[in-house]
């Protein structure tokens, strides 16, 4: 959720990404739920404020990146469209299967936490959200992006477009053989505008490996003792038809 240039060509205030529902993912076709047709199309979407000081008077335009599909029963679309934009701070925990944000950015954790609860524990528009805990500039401005619409799970209209450029490619994916970076994920991944030199750990990701003090070398006649495999690792849970891997030393 970043502003989009001025004068571009849809009127867009906003360049975003979303969990698109199966309707837009592949028709409603049950096709699964990897790379389905409508991942890395981009949608006009237009709607009207339903909360805050104006609801129902303020129009807002943006272009959404559909990145990912939205669990049917989780967005509740009953087979139409629905765009689950992805806000900084407004994922609600219990219905989110994969976040791993308190992993990866933890000292923004209070920020992830600061509008998940709005317009849900209570129907006062200015309650439950505070952007200004996100210490990140960029995850701030997406953060009040998003909330400066007053969209309550809002109804809206919506057409197919050809990408713009500075949401055209996938960051990252290309640049990894068209698969996800193993080595740890480049900013770039997050912030078109940030340092590709800076890494974030993986999750899932082995241990780095520290340098060890050089010892005195043992006799041909002792035994080695082989190294403990990692430990730490969270279990993983496959889906039906894949096999879990582990890295082994």
């Amino acid at each position: 959720m970043f502003s989009a240039p001025d004068n571009n060509e849809y009127g867009a205030q906003f360049y975003g990404a979303a969990a698109i529902s199966r309707f837009l993912w592949d028709g409603n076709q049950g096709t699964g739920d990897w790379l389905g047709e409508g991942c890395g199309k981009c949608f006009k979407v237009t709607g009207s404020s339903n909360t805050g000081p104006n609801p129902g008077g303020q129009e807002t335009t943006l272009v959404l990146k559909g990145t990912n599909i939205c669990p049917t029963g989780i967005c509740n679309e009953n087979g139409k469209a629905h765009f689950d934009i992805a806000a900084p701070g407004f994922d609600v925990l219990e219905y989110s299967w994969s976040n791993t944000c308190e992993e990866l950015e933890p000292d923004e954790l209070e920020g992830f936490q600061a509008c998940g609860r709005w317009m849900i524990d209570s129907q006062e528009w200015e309650e439950n959200c505070d952007c200004s805990k996100f210490n990140s500039p960029v995850l701030r401005a997406g953060c009040e992006n998003f909330y400066s619409m007053k969209w309550d799970n809002a109804a809206v209209t919506y057409e197919e477009v050809v990408c713009p450029q500075e949401i055209a490619s996938l960051p990252c994916w290309e640049e990894n053989g068209n698969g996800y970076p193993q080595e740890g994920i480049p900013e770039t991944c997050m912030d078109p505008h940030g340092d590709p030199n800076v890494m974030l750990s993986f999750p899932g990701q082995p241990p780095p490996s520290t340098p060890t003090p050089p010892t005195t070398p043992t006799s041909p006649t002792t035994p080695t003792v082989p190294p403990p495999s990692p430990s730490g690792l969270e279990p993983i849970t496959c889906p039906d038809g894949y096999e879990s891997a582990r890295w082994v030393r």
